[in-house]
């Protein structure tokens, strides 16, 4: 109802909890919950939030099923107010995991939406979704975009950077020890330490990046690359978050390749 798919990429994770090693899966979801379990069972472990979200009252504490908070309800009479956005507090964008660290490193939104399910007006060449929506920041918050570190062990954040504008691009962890990452409204290519979060690197591109990093070498040389150039969900959706924030970012898709140099 709040279009919370859980589309969200599962990355499997061997973790060491309570001196115990437990063979599990990882989902950062939609609906703003961060998930592990146990992938050889099944078996539920836990579920915490990772970005803002009410349309749920808790979890249930043996299954991690979302207890839904009935006023949060969207009706065709009814409208609500309620976070995340359905752009969800991750989207398509995957996130990565380290092992070194035991850390997954998680690009995250928080924004809210207006909806209801009336049907509202077609207008041939625009998106249509039969329902009503408007999306907004979270109140009281300065920023939309937040690149986190979770220590899968516990499902608590070990370290943060705060955008005022969304994230949308996917992740990079390497065994060199770094994360990497872009933004929209700063359109950088950005190297973290996967420990502690420090800016190690930073590259000022020619648009807002929404690809995924990658790395590969060649006769030696490790290089890094990534696909700047903004499109997909934000100027469509997002509203006045986009109005705001995003709106003036130059576009024009450009493939960006740096060498790592000894």
């Amino acid at each position: 109802m709040w279009d919370y798919d859980g589309v969200n990429e599962a990355v499997l994770v061997d973790v060491n909890r309570n001196g115990q090693k437990t063979k599990g899966m990882i989902n950062a979801n939609r609906n703003g919950y961060f998930y592990l379990l146990d992938r050889t069972t099944g078996e539920y472990i836990y579920g915490k939030p990772f970005a803002t979200t009410t349309s749920f009252k808790e979890l249930d504490p043996h299954n991690g099923r979302p207890i839904v908070d009935p006023d949060k309800v969207p009706a065709e009479n009814h409208k609500v107010d309620t976070c995340p956005a359905f752009l969800g507090g991750k989207n398509w964008m995957p996130m990565s995991y380290s092992s070194e660290t035991g850390y997954v490193y998680v690009p995250t939104n928080h924004w809210c939406m207006e909806i209801s399910d009336k049907a509202g007006k077609y207008e041939e060449g625009k998106a249509y979704v039969g329902a009503e929506f408007k999306m907004h920041a979270v109140p009281g918050l300065d920023y939309v975009g937040e690149f986190q570190a979770i220590d899968v062990a516990t499902g608590k954040q070990a370290w943060s950077h705060k955008f005022a504008a969304p994230l949308w691009a996917g992740v990079l962890s390497t065994g060199g020890g770094l994360v990497f990452t872009g933004t929209l409204a700063d359109r950088e290519l950005m190297a973290f330490n996967a420990k502690n979060g420090d800016v190690m690197w930073k590259f000022r591109t020619n648009s807002g990046i929404v690809g995924v990093p990658v790395t590969y070498e060649v006769d030696g040389t490790q290089y890094v690359a990534v696909l700047s150039g903004i499109g997909g969900a934000i100027p469509i959706w997002s509203g006045e978050i986009h109005d705001k924030l995003t709106k003036d970012i130059p576009q024009g898709g450009v493939i960006w390749v740096f060498a790592l140099k000894k």
